[in-house]
């Protein structure tokens, strides 16, 4: 079976209204609702959905530290708000841009309000929390 490639080299937008809906640049960067897309693919003035695809997966490339990529999140003004990411220790998740507020290791074990990636540690705790906790209900410490 033999194999074609097809390869386009183009510049175009596509408008309704004088407002871009869709546009490539002479880089292949993809624009919707932007006909200056500054990513591989940037959605603007909208929220993208993805449909009956059930999954929404990250592949490939890492970052100059050889991480995965991460999802973050930004205000209108540019300034980051949080952060979810993984390492060789875990999923981090973060609410502030030099705080991990959750780490779930690759053991499966939770650390709160731990604030550096390096020696983080949870010993044998399966849960170790980092400050106070507040607890309603019934507290049943145990030795099992």
């Amino acid at each position: 079976m033999k194999t074609h490639v097809i390869t386009l080299f183009v510049t175009a937008a596509v408008t309704v209204n004088s407002f871009a809906q869709l546009s490539v640049d002479s880089q292949g960067k993809v624009g919707i609702g932007t006909t200056a897309p500054s990513q591989k693919l940037e959605v603007s003035g909208g929220n993208a959905q993805i449909y009956n695809g059930y999954d929404l997966i990250f592949k490939g490339g890492t970052d100059n530290n050889g991480l995965p990529g991460k999802i973050y999140f930004y205000n209108n003004t540019g300034v980051e708000h949080a952060r979810i990411y993984s390492n060789s220790t875990g999923l981090k998740l973060r609410a502030d841009y030099n705080q991990a507020d959750i780490q779930i290791t690759t053991q499966g074990k939770v650390g709160i309000g731990y604030t550096t990636d390096d020696n983080f540690n949870l010993n044998d705790y399966a849960l170790r929390v980092y400050g106070n906790v507040y607890c309603t209900g019934t507290y049943t410490p145990s030795d099992e």
